[in-house]
């Protein structure tokens, strides 16, 4: 299950290069269930049925999406809402109430991004927020039509206003989602370590999985913005 957070990536990268007629490149990760090396064959014969039935179904809702306007932003949109509801699917087949609220709750992280990101752009884009979460869409809808300093208030009945009051104040004073992504993953991580108590059942590796990943996305991080001598606040803001 987790393997195909890399089939999802890889296709999406996959996408955008052949809709928008680029060279499909090799640079793809290599941890997946579907091997990068079959792209080729896949989209020189234009045949997404050699895929694996739920990244099928994800190029095809992608490349639908994207004709509509040849807006490569769709292709991201329709590829987030296919892993979403794979996702959701397998965790009722599994009958797991961990997997269950862990994949809701990135579902409403990500449609506040969506959000935020919607209006910081100005952007007319409707209907394209995911179903399945905790949050109900038409909440994200009517936040669209909001500035940005009243979207925590549109939230403040919900696990997410802290994550919308700050992400939204940041961006208006700091035009950064750097105090948004911060915000999100603290509320993921402490959604991760309710587990700490628990000692059956998966959700513990699960937890200690997504937790060590994001461990190691913070030194990346933190290198990364050394190196291009970013200003030590500006991290600051990103990891705490």
């Amino acid at each position: 299950l987790f393997k195909t957070r890399d089939d999802f990536a890889n296709l999406r990268l996959a996408m955008r290069r052949t809709l928008t007629e680029k060279p499909l490149g090799t640079d793809y990760g290599a941890d997946g269930n579907f091997l990068p090396e079959q792209f080729e064959q896949v989209f020189e014969q234009e045949n997404y049925g050699l895929f694996p039935d739920y990244m099928a179904e994800a190029a095809e809702q992608a490349t639908l999406s994207f004709y509509k306007d040849k807006d490569v932003r769709r292709i991201d949109y329709a590829i987030d809402s296919a892993q979403a509801e794979y996702n959701l699917q397998k965790a009722h087949k599994l009958k797991n109430i961990f997997l269950l609220g862990l994949f809701r709750i990135q579902i409403d992280l990500t449609n506040i991004r969506t959000l935020l990101r919607l209006k910081f752009t100005e952007s007319e884009q409707r209907n394209i927020f995911i179903g399945g979460g905790f949050v109900e869409l038409e909440r994200f809808e009517h936040g669209l039509d909001l500035g940005l300093e009243a979207l925590g208030s549109l939230f403040y009945v919900t696990p997410y206003y802290e994550v919308v009051e700050a992400g939204a104040n940041y961006l208006l004073s700091h035009k950064s989602f750097l105090r948004l992504e911060q915000r999100c993953e603290e509320h993921l991580l402490g959604f991760l370590k309710t587990t700490i108590q628990i000692t059956t059942g998966p959700q513990p590796i699960i937890a200690y999985l997504l937790m060590k990943e994001n461990e190691i996305r913070m030194v990346r991080l933190i290198l990364t913005a050394k190196k291009n001598f970013l200003d030590t606040q500006l991290i600051l803001d990103r990891i705490s």
